[in-house]
């Protein structure tokens, strides 16, 4: 394991200018939001006497992180003993520093150290482990020792079922698309080449051969792939960065950190191209080989 960050958690009342709430007190460490994946708007921890709320707390008072930020907060929680709940008042009042966006129960989180007695027990733990291939034999430890484990990884793992299920169907899309776009790089060559009848018969009367006729009409068609090919690259591009700005853009509303939604290898994108240029080619055969045996008088007497 990596680090470790222990959470203790009490019901209690919060007073914030002389009005009174029952909220959730977590005592935490100050790596706590770091291995929560959660990052607060405003600070983090940086002192003792801070507080962070939730966007449910801030709710309750009618406040946002701008009128909320540097109030201070009087705290009593409420610990359980062996027969009854004693309250304890924290001595000093905490200032406001940042909130996140949670739409649970209204939550305080202050420093473990703020507690004023030392824990006998804690109710939940992040746990982080220093690479993937620890997690499967540290979820093993700790269950084995009678904790109660879920990781990440597993919302990782569902996710990534859904995604092969749209992947196969993106793929059967993209497959039909190909094969459009082939019979229509198809039927452009063959127009091509019926404008162009009388001009092959031109070009072959004043000495061109067959090959030089075939390789006029090849070329023109591996050309049409190419640009189809890299256009298709631009648009994509583009299209993940506008969907990928537009995610980052609430993911920063909400109080979370940008990230990059996608990844395209460079293999990717040589395959694609690679690819535009096979289907370019096998669509242009047909109508290279009709303009390779075409007659020169009947091509110049073709209207």
């Amino acid at each position: 394991m990596e680090k470790v960050s222990p959470i203790l958690s009490f019901s209690g009342q919060a007073t914030l200018e002389n009005v009174a709430s029952q909220v959730s007190i977590n005592f935490v460490e100050p790596e706590f939001f770091e291995l929560s994946g959660i990052k607060p708007v405003g600070t983090s921890f940086e002192k003792q006497k801070q507080a962070i709320v939730n966007s449910s707390f801030l709710s309750i008072f009618n406040l946002d992180l701008q009128k909320a930020k540097g109030k201070s907060l009087k705290i009593e929680i409420l610990v359980p003993e062996e027969e009854e709940i004693k309250t304890v008042a924290l001595p000093e009042s905490f200032e406001i520093v940042g909130s996140f966006a949670e739409e649970e129960e209204p939550k305080i989180y202050l420093l473990l150290e703020e507690l004023p007695f030392a824990p006998k027990e804690f109710h939940l733990a992040k746990v982080k482990v220093k690479s993937e291939k620890f997690l499967e034999p540290v979820r093993a430890k700790l269950m084995g020792m009678g904790f109660m484990v879920s990781a990440i990884s597993d919302v990782v793992s569902q996710a990534n079922k859904i995604f092969k299920v749209l992947q196969v169907i993106l793929a059967t899309f993209g497959v039909v698309a190909l094969v459009v776009a082939a019979i229509g790089l198809l039927n452009t060559m063959t127009i091509t080449l019926l404008e162009r009848t009388q001009e092959i018969g031109i070009v072959k009367a004043i000495g061109a051969s067959a090959e030089d006729v075939k390789w006029l009409f090849l070329l023109e068609s591996l050309f049409v792939g190419l640009m189809g090919g890299v256009l298709g690259i631009f648009v994509g591009f583009f299209g993940m960065f506008v969907f990928n700005s537009l995610v980052n853009l609430l993911a920063k509303a909400l109080g979370a950190k940008a990230l990059s939604l996608f990844f395209t290898p460079s293999w990717l994108l040589v395959f694609i191209v690679a690819l535009s240029l096979a289907v370019s080619a096998v669509s242009g055969i047909f109508p290279t080989r009709r303009a390779q045996r075409m007659n020169p008088l009947e091509a110049l007497r073709y209207k």
